[in-house]
């Protein structure tokens, strides 16, 4: 504010209402802009503008750092295995259980690696989910024409009304570490929003069905709307 009350002391034009009709003077004309040019050679203005230049360009080298870091040459894998004949019985009684059900909390527990191969006929792209307690380890890869982009979230997962909601603890896409940016925040998205992010239509479609999903105790907790469209 000094500073501002000391270029309207030594050019009062600045404390004037700017009247562009005024402005067709050639007094006026010439006394705004020698007002202008003064401000502008003034070295706060320059000391700012100096360091809005430095900030722009930082910010813009630590941008394409990171977007850099997102894509790595090597892609993520892990041993993939099929569900034993003992596992298919497992989860095939636990889904008729849940069936007959009729309570309003019932809900089907299955767990990370079976999530994971559930999945592996919905997902374009290679996922793994892991489950600890009510925290979910997930894993996308995502091939592209340099390598792929191997994505790890850390955080809770679940399910309100067909709404995604993401709480992430840690979130790494190759070699850049974005937990600062988006640790400790809740994250919602729709049908719409998934689609558009490019999740695939079959895992849309079954988000469509789900009426709540949580994690619990090491396992992934999934009410249906209609118990008998699963899968």
């Amino acid at each position: 504010r000094w500073w501002w009350r000391r270029c309207r002391r030594r050019h009062p034009v600045l404390g004037r209402p700017l009247d562009p009709s005024g402005l067709q003077r050639e007094s006026d004309r010439r006394l705004w802009q020698r007002a202008l040019l003064a401000v502008w050679r003034s070295r706060v203005v320059r000391g700012l503008a100096a360091v809005s230049v430095v900030a722009m360009i930082g910010g813009a080298f630590a941008l394409l750092r990171i977007f850099n870091g997102f894509s790595s040459s090597e892609c993520a894998s892990w041993e993939t295995t099929s569900p034993s004949m003992e596992e298919i019985i497992s989860l095939k009684q636990r889904l008729t259980k849940y069936q007959t059900d009729l309570s309003p909390d019932a809900a089907m527990e299955v767990s990370g690696r079976e999530v994971t191969t559930l999945l592996k006929d919905l997902s374009p792209y290679p996922v793994r989910l892991e489950v600890l307690g009510d925290v979910a380890s997930l894993t996308v890869v995502v091939p592209d024409d340099q390598g792929c982009y191997n994505i790890q979230y850390r955080g809770g997962i679940s399910v309100t009304d067909r709404t995604l909601r993401l709480r992430p603890e840690a979130v790494v896409i190759g070699s850049s570490d974005l937990s600062g940016w988006l640790a400790g925040r809740e994250y919602r998205f729709s049908e719409a929003q998934l689609r558009t992010l490019g999740v695939s239509d079959a895992i849309v479609k079954q988000l469509h069905n789900v009426e709540r999903l949580r994690l619990k105790e090491g396992s992934v907790n999934i009410r249906w709307y209609d118990a008998y469209v699963w899968w």
